[in-house]
């Protein structure tokens, strides 16, 4: 069994095996055009609007399945409450602004968040970073941190040695 404290798990859609997948992902296809588009360059993290959202049955009962909902649960060690479906593309080269920012999540605490790349992303090469949570409070502490976002900036001026923090918390994890 794995340790319910590692805070991060990386599989890919085959490996994890669940029902509907394909349709899952033929709806994305349908999708994918609708979520990003170059001629809304204001909007870099461009979504389906939320009602729009469950219209796309597939992608819910995806969610839903019997299976992934046992994973989850057995994870949480709790009866779940499904949350909600979000769709967006995020665009590689866009500014950085909000969740782009280092954060940390409000409801980490029993929180399981499946993230689908529509392209191949992994531990070396991907948009997704993660600073496992036996750290995060040194880097709370460290950087006097409450909530919100972190901009990497703020992070190389400060004149407390979190540079160095957060160096060694890196090369920990490696």
């Amino acid at each position: 069994m794995r340790s319910r404290r590692g805070g991060c798990q990386i599989t890919s859609l085959t490996e994890l095996g669940l029902p509907h997948t394909k349709r899952l992902l033929k709806e994305m296809i349908v999708l994918h055009p609708h979520l990003y588009t170059l001629s809304n360059l204001n909007n870099w993290r461009e979504g389906i609007p939320g009602l729009r959202k469950f219209l796309h049955t597939e992608i819910l009962l995806w969610g839903l399945g019997e299976r992934l909902l046992d994973i989850v649960e057995n994870y949480i060690g709790l009866p779940l409450l499904f949350h909600g479906v979000d769709l967006r593309r995020d665009a590689a080269d866009a500014p950085l602004t909000d969740a782009r920012h280092w954060h940390r999540d409000i409801e980490d605490e029993r929180m399981v968040k499946v993230i689908i790349y529509l392209n191949n992303v992994g531990v070396t090469g991907g948009p997704y970073e993660y600073i496992p949570r036996s750290y995060t409070e040194h880097l709370n502490t460290a950087l006097d941190y409450k909530s919100g976002f972190i901009s990497d900036e703020a992070i190389a001026d400060s004149d407390r040695g979190n540079i160095n923090l957060l160096l060694k918390i890196s090369n920990s994890i490696d």
